[in-house]
Formats: C-alpha cells, sequence, structure tokens
C-alpha cells in the first residue's frame, strides 16, 4: 500500500496492488517508470506491506482491502 502523502491537491489518494518483487515496484513508483495510476498520483511513499507464499492468497488480500476501503469511503 503507497500513498501519496498530501504532496497536492491530490493528497491522500492510497493504492493497493500485488507484486512478486516489493523493491523493484516501490522503485517503480518512485521514478513513474511505468505509466498509470501511480504516475498520475505519484504514489511514491510505501506505507505498508504484507508477504504471502501463494499468488492466490495475496489477491484474495488485495480484494478485502480494496472492498473495505469501498464500503468505508461508501463508494
Amino acid at each position: 500500500m503507497s500513498t501519496n502523502s498530501g504532496e497536492d491537491h491530490n493528497a491522500g489518494i492510497t493504492y493497493v496492488g500485488v507484486t512478486n518483487d516489493l523493491f523493484r515496484r516501490v522503485n517503480e513508483h518512485k521514478t513513474g517508470a511505468l505509466p498509470g495510476f501511480t504516475r498520475k498520483h505519484r504514489t511514491h511513499k510505501l506505507v505498508y506491506y504484507e508477504e504471502f507464499q501463494y499468488i492466490e492468497d495475496a489477491i484474495f488480500r488485495e480484494k478485502q482491502i480494496k472492498a473495505y476501503r469501498k464500503r468505508k469511503n461508501g463508494t
């Protein structure tokens, strides 16, 4: 989970995703190496992560977090 930590008008935006290489992915976020959500919203600050042995478990957890955030925000 990463955030843009209040850098601009998009303050407080959080990104939730799955990766098999956390170091690489954080670097991609920080450098804007890939187009998309994280480059647009500059979610550069890693605030939380969990490790899983199986990708299916990681994807399930990602969906749980996203569903919770949607319920919490009423969207």
